[in-house]
């Protein structure tokens, strides 16, 4: 039997950032380049984001616009944060996977974390197995530093693992905590960047079984020729620096049609795109000719919590299990450096989600 996703949870951190808020903080960081805050604030205005989410209240005071402490902290000080902040936050979105699988701690038998906005050792997989209850022997693959498509790397080595062990279940969960890397640069990259970006984690159960939220069907694979240079993260001094092209969109979407055909059959009816920014999801959208509703998953993520890496894929395919029917399919696809595209088919299964308080589901059997 091929792979299933049993469940899937996801989590916020506790301080949200309205749009006039990431204005005003833009402005305040920006203040000594009139141009950049300027541009900060026409980026947050069309950027189709209503809320982001931060691991840290700085975002939401007024007075100096710190982070950490600093107006720029050094990337030391970044991953201290990071080790303290991104395990509890990736643990509460793996508790709700496992309670959607109804999966206890001791039957996961791979670990697999996401993640591109922090790195320390032992890491968050090991943080987790205590965290969880996770079995002393669980095996354990951390997927670091490859970018908003990385879900789908790590979807591919817990569905290898659960497809080649006898009775396998894999714990994937992206945990990203952006605002960490939060730097007062006004080149336009950085600009973007600061004005898109929040935190997050989404976590999913595969296992072998019939009774599950989705069946995962064929994947894809691709890096665009002449694109290295367009989007990309180096590590420096000061946090994690990001190049982010304005051309992005168009060359996210150039390749699409080619790249989604063997994906996507006729009446494919669930559409999980990675919202990196409203203009990849109108490009995506025009390159496939989708109908206006096709993207209302991604379009509402990105509004309710802005980008946040790994992890945006699966609260979009969190919201499509709730509004699509047993044997509906669909495709997820992904965009980050390289430039890379990545996609997966997959097929509804039978069990459903149903709301669970402040936008949160629960499974049952259908």
């Amino acid at each position: 039997m091929t792979a299933a996703i049993a469940g899937i949870g996801t989590a916020l951190p506790p301080h949200a950032l309205s749009r006039d808020a990431s204005i005003d903080w833009l402005a305040r960081a920006l203040r000594a380049d009139p141009v950049a805050a300027r541009l900060a604030e026409r980026v947050v205005c069309g950027s189709g984001i209503d809320a982001r989410w931060s691991c840290v209240p700085t975002f939401t005071r007024t007075g100096d616009a710190l982070l950490l402490g600093s107006p720029s902290p050094p990337t030391s000080v970044r991953m201290r944060a990071f080790r303290e902040l991104a395990p509890p936050l990736a643990a509460e979105a793996c508790r709700r996977a496992l309670a959607s699988a109804r999966t206890a701690p001791g039957e996961i038998t791979h670990l697999v974390v996401v993640t591109c906005t922090g790195f320390f050792a032992p890491g968050p997989d090991a943080d987790l197995v205590g965290l969880l209850g996770l079995r002393a022997d669980v095996e354990r693959t951390v997927v670091g530093f490859m970018g908003c498509h990385a879900a789908f790397n790590g979807l591919r080595v817990a569905r290898q693992h659960v497809e080649s062990r006898a009775g396998g279940r894999a714990l994937l969960v992206c945990v990203e905590l952006c605002s960490l890397h939060f730097r007062p640069d006004p080149s336009p990259d950085n600009v973007v960047a600061s004005a898109l970006f929040a935190d997050g984690a989404a976590a999913v159960v595969v296992a072998a079984q019939h009774d599950a939220l989705a069946h995962l069907g064929p994947t894809a694979s691709l890096i665009e020729e002449g694109t290295r240079r367009d989007m990309g993260w180096e590590i420096g001094d000061d946090g994690f620096r990001m190049t982010l092209s304005s051309y992005v969109p168009r060359l996210v979407s150039a390749p699409l049609a080619d790249f989604v055909g063997p994906l996507a059959g006729a009446g494919t009816a669930s559409w999980c795109i990675h919202p990196g920014g409203r203009a990849i999801l109108d490009h995506v959208e025009d390159a496939l000719s989708l109908p206006p509703d096709a993207l209302a998953s991604s379009r509402a993520v990105l509004r309710d919590i802005g980008n946040v890496s790994s992890a945006t894929v699966l609260f979009v395919l969190e919201r499509e299990l709730l509004r699509t029917r047993e044997g509906d399919r669909g495709v997820m696809l992904g965009f980050g450096p390289g430039l890379t595209l990545e996609g997966a088919a997959f097929a509804r299964g039978p069990r459903r989600l149903v709301p669970q308080g402040a936008g949160r589901f629960r499974d049952v059997v259908a």
